[in-house]
């Protein structure tokens, strides 16, 4: 007699699934691992508001991300705000009535969290140099046949457009040889990682021989004009590359201006 063939379940879509999920979590363990460093709360959650409880009497809500916009809000102490993002200064954020507006981040240096403790707003990261305030850095390179080494600062204005200043001194030979300039810098696409950078300015060159040495040669200061294109590129929270080269013409009392290439690249920080 032959005796029945026990039947062996068939394997349902819970099969698959288990699988997906594991990896699913998998990833989502790794991402978390990763993304905190680079995104703030506030930015990495948008959905999720973090919600500020003003200090100060009273707070002011701009149409816009800067002090050129007007007031249009006031919001009072004790009564709170959702910040859901920042730009540069200012967070965007939404009253207990639902109105929208741009305060100042430091105005809500001294609000409130729910649970009494002061905010910690995030600089650094992708977030942040996508919209910042200024920038530091040092940069190596070659001016003219010579090496160069150069410190300079940016101040945003706008998203695009930032006021420079720089200064470089020249190295290589006997001649003691200093450059000071200030222009502007548009960046392209400054919500990328990465963006190409345009600069144009002017400013001081100043060449001189040591007095004590043989054969020395008066010195010279002449104005300079300067163009260029260079490349911004975000590396870690408030670390980037940035490279450039420009064509500067020294603007001589001879008949013929000197026209000289020069290119650097260097680390930088922004906050």
């Amino acid at each position: 007699m032959r005796l029945p063939r026990p039947k062996v379940p068939r394997a349902t879509a819970h099969a698959s699934v288990a699988p997906r999920a594991l990896l699913l979590a998998i990833l989502s363990t790794i991402l978390s691992a990763f993304l905190p460093p680079f995104l703030p709360p506030a930015l990495a959650a948008p959905a999720a508001p973090l919600q500020l409880f003003v200090a100060e009497p009273f707070l002011e809500l701009r149409t816009g991300p800067g002090r050129g916009f007007p007031v249009t809000q006031i919001v009072a102490r004790g009564e709170s705000v959702d910040a859901m993002f920042r730009r540069g200064d200012f967070l965007k954020v939404r009253t207990e009535r639902g109105v929208e507006g741009w305060a100042y981040a430091a105005d809500l240096d001294k609000a409130r969290l729910a649970d009494g403790r002061f905010p910690s707003f995030h600089r650094g990261g992708l977030q942040g140099f996508k919209a910042h305030t200024g920038e530091v850095g040092v940069q190596g390179g070659e001016f003219g046949g010579s090496k160069l080494v150069s410190v300079f600062a940016t101040w945003s204005l706008t998203g695009h457009l930032q006021f420079e200043a720089s200064a470089a001194q020249f190295l290589g030979d006997r001649r003691d040889r200093y450059a000071l300039d200030a222009g502007l810098g548009y960046v392209v696409w400054p919500e990328r990682r990465w963006s190409p950078l345009l600069t144009f300015g002017g400013g001081l060159y100043r060449e001189s021989d040591d007095p004590s040495s043989p054969g020395a040669q008066p010195g010279r200061s002449e104005g300079s004009l300067h163009a260029g294109i260079g490349l911004r590129l975000h590396l870690t929270q408030q670390l980037f590359v940035r490279g450039e080269i420009k064509e500067r013409i020294l603007l001589g009392d001879r008949d013929d201006n000197e026209d000289l290439t020069e290119w650097k690249l260097g680390l930088a920080f922004f906050y």
